[in-house]
């Protein structure tokens, strides 16, 4: 036991150590993450107003631009001389750093005047600026980044990815009549300088850009592929309406980037501000690392401490043990010679002995070996008290070893895997070398508590059931009912103890069927099944019931015990269903699927008794009219009255069916061909003599109905030929003139 803590002791302080090694671990990766994680958002919150600051720069820009070109417009509307064009030229780019000239160009893109004498004469492509259309008031256009110093000498940039010479951005605005535009060229060196004086660490790289990805300005020296894929990514998002946003932009060879970008509402352009974020978490990872540098000695200080404190502490306390295992086994000897579970704690509620009877107990309460360190706290937390228990175990062993009481006893439970257990315990005080201990015995009352247990949940479960319940004797005399039979029956116990279950005979089951039910029942066991019982009040309702016979050692039968619940609301909801899936919403007639399932029936019957039966196929006339001109209120009216019609004049064996819109048909069984001629024109007199109320009392609909004839041809068991056979028939009286019948020769003949 000695060695089993010692190995135990060793195990948990290096654990400890190791723990708290972790811990400090941990909390420098947590500190450093939380360092990383606010460095990342406060470069993002940087790269989001250096986006703001540029775009309000280069759009206030443009505002002003515009103005300028706006006046020049307006004087050269005025039908300016040409010396004043060049003075008033002149006097717009004085004071204009962001300006590297102003010039008018024609509708076909020349350059007719400017403040660069040389740009006279260059053509500029005014079709490539954007936005791409004039609205009808004058916007201003912006066109692509050119390299060189003005429209004379003015050329694509390079498609190397180098930036180069910034150059310039030409800016128009037209006149609004298509004739005369203002071209002003941006110095986008200002620009540049601009961006690059503002400070910031690590610094920011902007770029400018037009909504259709083509760079207009970007402070990096460089463009490589994954640099313009990414801003490519962004003018996605742009058409996709997210104008403004922040987002991590892994670049290929560049590493992820922290990206913002804002786009101006009004021109087509928008600037990005991104950061390098391996450039922004450079010194969060430098003052992780000092922060390790001084925290990891420490926790190796401390550790090396506790374990020199710890084998001070280990070597007095495995003398201590070895002292009271020698006193513990003096005592167990004399425990174990008694017969009774018993358990010694002393007056620190620490173990003074267990008994093997005890061990024996418990192995066979399924509970673990206790150990011979097993203390008072222990024992208690495993017994608790029963629900009819006023103190806990530990109260009452407490108050035993302080003299408070001179004897203790209770049920207590505790929770095994195979279920509860109980237990009755006697505590009584014993001295031992000078101390009052208390001498624990454990009684196990386990088998006793759950005989009681289940006659007392059975009684429960028997007088709580919501199926009824009926017990008979091997006389079939009722011995016991539960409050469920009471309910559903209406008979009370007392009414119905001693009687049969006859008591509750409906009369709708013949002798055949209790002679079948008792021989299925004493040959199986059991029998299950529907039967209709009646009330006390004389009610009838359907129950779902269940028989079982008890059997004694012998096998004779003891007891009948059925159970049953009234279905009859089920039953009745399954009758409705059966209806709801059968018939037409609307008519109250058979669906489409219905009808064909009687037809078919009834070809079968055909087929085996060879009686006579003909099909019907009726079409309204000029349905669609009624519904165009009184609408589809009206038109279901008119169908409603056709089926009332039909209902009134067919035998209860004859079928109607809607097969679908305004298209009906009759099954009539037994039925010839002259008999069913007959009726398809009494069926057709009388619909062409309804009339049908609309919304205006003083008009009222009629309607006549074209009818198919087909009868039954000998062997016939395929719906689908007289379906055909009548609708061909239909077809014919559609095309003889409506309002008609015409039975199968008379369509072959027409045909």
């Amino acid at each position: 036991m000695r060695v089993k803590w010692s190995r135990l002791a060793d195990v948990s302080i290096v654990a400890a150590i190791v723990l708290v090694a972790l811990a400090a671990l941990g909390a420098l990766v947590y500190h450093r993450q939380r360092l990383e994680q606010d460095q990342l958002a406060a470069h993002r919150q940087m790269a989001v107003q250096e986006a703001r600051h540029n775009g309000h720069l280069f759009g206030q820009t443009l505002n002003t631009v515009e103005l300028s070109l706006r006046g020049l417009l307006q004087a050269e509307a005025q039908g300016m001389a040409a010396p004043a064009r060049e003075q008033r030229l002149r006097e717009l780019l004085h004071n204009a750093p962001h300006l590297r000239s102003l010039s008018l160009v024609d509708a076909g893109g020349t350059v007719v005047a400017s403040s660069n004498p040389a740009n006279l004469g260059a053509r500029v492509d005014l079709h490539a600026f954007l936005p791409e259309a004039e609205a009808v008031e004058p916007v201003l256009r912006l066109g692509a980044a050119r390299a060189g110093r003005d429209l004379a000498d003015g050329r694509a940039p390079a498609g190397d990815g180098a930036a180069g010479d910034p150059g310039f951005v030409p800016v128009a605005l037209g006149d609004g009549r298509g004739r005369l535009s203002a071209l002003a060229t941006l110095n986008m060196d200002f620009f540049l300088n601009r961006l690059m004086s503002r400070d910031a660490e690590p610094p920011c790289v902007v770029d400018l850009l037009r909504y259709d990805g083509a760079p207009l300005l970007s402070t990096r020296e460089s463009e490589p592929p994954a640099w313009r894929a990414a801003n490519l990514e962004l003018v996605r998002r742009w058409h996709e309406g997210a104008e403004i946003g922040t987002l991590v932009q892994p670049m290929e060879g560049l590493g992820p980037w922290i990206t913002a970008y804002r786009g101006d509402r009004t021109r087509p352009f928008a600037v990005v501000a991104r950061v390098e974020q391996a450039q922004a978490l450079a010194g969060a990872r430098d003052e992780a690392r000092r922060q390790a540098l001084v925290v990891l000695p420490l926790v190796l200080l401390a550790a090396g401490g506790l374990l020199a404190g710890y084998r001070l502490f280990r070597g007095a306390t495995l003398r201590r043990m070895q002292d009271h295992a020698e006193q513990a086994e003096h005592l167990g000897r004399l425990l174990d010679a008694l017969p009774a579970s018993v358990l010694l704690f002393g007056a620190d509620g620490g173990p003074r002995g267990v008994n093997q009877a005890w061990r024996a107990m418990a192995r066979g309460s399924a509970l673990a070996e206790p150990p011979e360190g097993l203390h008072l706290d222990t024992l208690a937390g495993l017994l608790q008290p029963d629900e009819d228990e006023g103190a806990g175990l530990r109260e009452g062993i407490e108050d035993v070893l302080a003299g408070r009481h001179e004897a203790f006893e209770g049920i207590f439970r505790t929770a095994v895997p195979h279920g509860p257990r109980w237990f009755r315990i006697l505590v009584r005080p014993l001295y031992c070398a000078g101390e009052r201990c208390a001498l624990v015995l454990q009684l196990d009352v386990t088998d006793q508590r759950r005989n009681a247990e289940e006659l007392r949940l059975a009684s429960r479960v028997f007088a709580i059931n919501a199926e009824a319940i009926v017990i008979t004797d091997a006389a079939n005399r009722i011995v016991s009912v539960n409050p469920a039979f009471t309910r559903i029956t209406g008979y009370t116990a007392e009414e119905v103890l001693g009687h049969t279950p006859s008591l509750l005979g409906s009369g709708e089951h013949d002798a055949a069927f209790f002679q079948a039910l008792w021989h299925e029942l004493l040959t199986a066991g059991t029998w299950a099944g529907e039967i209709v019982n009646r009330r006390k009040d004389g009610e009838a309702y359907t129950a779902w019931q269940v028989i079982t016979v008890d059997r004694d050692a012998e096998g004779r039968p003891r007891h009948y015990v059925g159970v049953f619940q009234d279905i009859s609301a089920r039953k009745r909801q399954e009758r409705e269903l059966q209806r709801l899936a059968t018939t037409d919403a609307l008519t109250g007639v058979l669906n489409r699927r219905a009808f064909l399932d009687e037809l078919g029936q009834e070809l079968a019957r055909f087929r085996r008794h060879g009686r006579a039966g003909a099909l019907l196929m009726l079409d309204l006339d000029h349905f669609k009219q009624v519904n165009d001109r009184h609408g589809h209120a009206v038109g279901d009216a008119v169908l409603v009255r056709l089926c009332m019609v039909l209902r009134e004049r067919l035998r209860r064996t004859d079928h109607v069916g809607r097969l679908g819109g305004e298209e009906f048909a009759v099954l009539l069984p037994e039925t010839g061909v002259e008999e069913a001629w007959a009726l398809a024109q009494a069926l057709r007199q009388a619909v062409a003599a309804q009339r049908v109320p609309t919304a205006d009392a003083a008009v009222a609909v009629g309607v006549t109905v074209s009818i198919g004839l087909a009868p039954f041809r000998p062997g016939e068991t395929d719906p689908a030929p007289l379906l055909v056979r009548a609708d061909e028939a239909l077809y014919q009286a559609k095309a003889q003139g409506r309002d008609r019948v015409v039975r199968v020769a008379e369509a072959a003949a027409g045909a």
